[in-house]
């Protein structure tokens, strides 16, 4: 065919499982250390105080509006422990971060779901939140990659002055905006990030909290007193010192996104305006696309089991070039074959008496 070398088939068993369902970020710029050097390291329980201080300073604000965690996670669990529990009620979007109302299930709080199908819905969500005791908002949203805007976030901070306004993120090294210096000041509003996405240090499960000084103290005091490894803490305070392979990667998902954007609806499907490093999207025969690229070694999220999104796939932004040529292939190979192969030995048809006329056509 003409197009032979675009649709060439990308299953290489010696290069594993594109993990693209997991939503994992940059290479670090250098090895991780081993742990036979650090023994005190390895034998004393953590201080995070140094971590907490270098993010702080990062971030502009004080050490004491800090709080670090066992990734973005247990951040979110803390507030949930904190602020929710019997008798309370979380709100949030619908669909959204899935450990969100899962935590505040866990801690006993009533879930009311707002569902954000087309326009973000304020007015709902004002409405809904009014009495609440934390208001959950995931800015770039997992699993759409889509953003509210800063000037609702700051309207459902001062309108619901009594709820807890968490506001996920996650994904903000990715998007246009970042809110947090614009809301890490307000007295109800715990900004929650991580180092697991673009900074692509999951493995180590570090996240942390910006609140105000009596919220993030309250944060520290539930939850593990020690989430996070010595390791981990050194590792990360070692990135902070070189970020600048975050931006050169958040380059690429950019590219890359919208790329994939375009593939995605040059395909028949109907993707999400994203700004993280994922790309959610409406595709036909979504189960069977899930499971056709999974053949060809692509590992994408199906979403299709949760309310709402029966037809929904979330794919992820491989940030390298190799990476993301197998994926295109392999979208390419799955929902526009140059041809399809058809196995004609008495299986589809009886063509006992026509074989070879059968082949022919």
């Amino acid at each position: 065919p003409r197009e032979s070398a675009r649709y060439a088939a990308p299953l290489d068993p010696s290069k594993g499982t594109l993990r693209l369902h997991c939503n994992e970020g940059a290479h670090p710029p250098f090895e991780l250390p081993p742990i036979a050097p650090a023994r005190d390291m390895a034998r004393r329980y953590p201080s995070l105080v140094e971590l907490r201080g270098e993010i702080a300073s990062r971030i502009g604000c004080d050490a004491a509006e800090v709080v670090v965690g066992a990734g973005a996670d247990d951040v979110i669990d803390r507030v949930m422990r904190a602020y929710g529990g019997a008798g309370r009620r979380v709100v949030s979007l619908d669909p959204t971060f899935e450990m969100i109302p899962n935590y505040a299930i866990e801690s006993g709080a009533e879930v009311t779901r707002v569902a954000w199908q087309g326009a973000f819905p304020l007015a709902e969500i004002l409405d809904t939140g009014r009495g609440a005791d934390v208001l959950a908002l995931v800015t770039p949203d997992n699993p759409t990659g889509r953003v509210i805007a800063l000037a609702d976030v700051l309207r459902c901070a001062s309108e619901l002055p009594h709820t807890i306004v968490l506001l996920d993120h996650a994904y903000v090294e990715y998007a246009a905006d970042d809110y947090t210096d614009a809301v890490s000041s307000l007295p109800n509003v715990v900004v929650v990030r991580t180092f697991s996405k673009a900074w692509g240090l999951a493995g180590l499960r570090v996240g942390y909290g910006i609140a105000a000084a009596p919220v993030a103290e309250r944060l520290r005091g539930v939850g593990s007193p020690n989430p996070v490894s010595a390791l981990s803490a050194e590792v990360v305070r070692r990135c902070l010192r070189e970020p600048s392979y975050v931006a050169e990667h958040v380059r690429c998902v950019a590219s890359q996104r919208t790329r994939l954007t375009a593939l995605i609806r040059e395909l028949g499907g109907t993707p999400w305006d994203s700004q993280a490093n994922i790309v959610g999207a409406r595709m036909p025969r979504a189960v069977f696309v899930h499971r056709a690229l999974a053949t060809q070694g692509v590992a994408v999220r199906d979403l299709t089991s949760r309310a709402g999104l029966s037809d929904a796939l979330r794919l992820g932004c491989p940030g390298d070039d190799a990476g993301f040529e197998r994926l295109c292939v392999a979208l390419r190979t799955k929902l526009a074959p140059v041809a399809l192969l058809f196995d004609m030995d008495g299986v589809l048809a009886d063509v006992r008496a026509s074989y070879r006329v059968a082949i022919v056509r």
